[in-house]
């Protein structure tokens, strides 16, 4: 089961990148999210929640970083999950 590290949501500055037919295009938004750390296949992983409103085109990230506590935080986006409260559920294996 996830641990929550941040159980109500928070203001993070996320920049990802996503694959397009002309290359990778990198994107930043602020977000509201809700936290939990995970361990993914023996990995170390963390699950963001974003919460409405989303930014364009953020579940097709494919990376993510953001900086959290003062520690900046890179993973690869394991599986995204629209839910149906229209918040996005986020997998990520940190790097």
């Amino acid at each position: 089961m996830p641990a929550a590290i941040s159980p109500r949501p928070q203001t993070l500055q996320i920049d990802f990148t996503r694959d397009t037919l002309f290359g990778v295009s990198t994107q930043s938004a602020e977000c509201q999210v809700q936290l939990e750390a995970l361990n993914i296949n023996g990995q170390p992983g963390i699950q963001l929640q974003v919460t409405p409103p989303l930014p364009p085109r953020l579940e097709h990230a494919h990376t993510l970083v953001f900086i959290w506590r003062g520690h900046t935080c890179r993973g690869i986006v394991q599986s995204s999950r629209q839910c149906h409260d229209g918040s996005l559920q986020l997998r990520l294996e940190l790097q």
